[in-house]
């Protein structure tokens, strides 16, 4: 049995709180980690919103159900299965946004990254394939994916701050 792969444009949703123009200093994009949805996700930031700041809250492509039909369902950016398609699929759609929301504006805004969890590796992966210039970058409870070496770290990661976050909870 052969495999083969259908290329087609889908609709996929994103969440901006703010309003991005000549006003605009910063814009930031924020992704969420595994089994998130960005309406739970992007919920708590609503208390930062500033009218010079636009928030962008793209959403992985990949849903499923969290613990069964019916029940909660969560998002995730890819799975080992097709992992590569996966990721060319939310570099392009990433890419859109980009275009989009931030590029008409790039030379006049701070950009600024944040990937919690699985959306620091996703994060991380689109800047190293689009060259995205950013002002910073935050890892929070992540790291670089591990595909990307110190070549690409030297030119994708050394124009801008990259700050690396973990939360760290003990019981008292």
């Amino acid at each position: 049995m052969e495999k083969k792969n259908a290329k087609f444009t889908i609709d996929a949703p994103y969440y901006k709180l703010g309003d991005i123009g000549s006003h605009t200093k910063k814009i930031w994009l924020i992704f969420h980690g595994y089994g998130q949805l960005i309406d739970d996700f992007a919920e708590p930031f609503a208390s930062f919103e500033q009218e010079d700041h636009c928030i962008l809250f793209p959403q992985g492509l990949s849903k499923f159900y969290l613990k069964g039909i019916d029940q909660k369902i969560g998002a995730s950016w890819m799975t080992s299965h097709d992992r590569e398609m996966d990721i060319a699929n939310y570099i392009n759609y990433l890419n859109f946004i980009f275009e989009q929301e931030i590029q008409p504006f790039a030379n006049k805004i701070l950009l600024n990254v944040l990937g919690f969890s699985q959306g620091g590796h996703t994060a991380s992966r689109w800047i190293a394939k689009s060259h995205v210039k950013y002002d910073k970058l935050i890892l929070w409870g992540s790291s670089l994916a591990a595909e990307i070496g110190s070549e690409e770290v030297k030119n994708h990661f050394g124009n801008g701050k990259t700050s690396w976050w973990w939360a760290i909870r003990t019981s008292t």
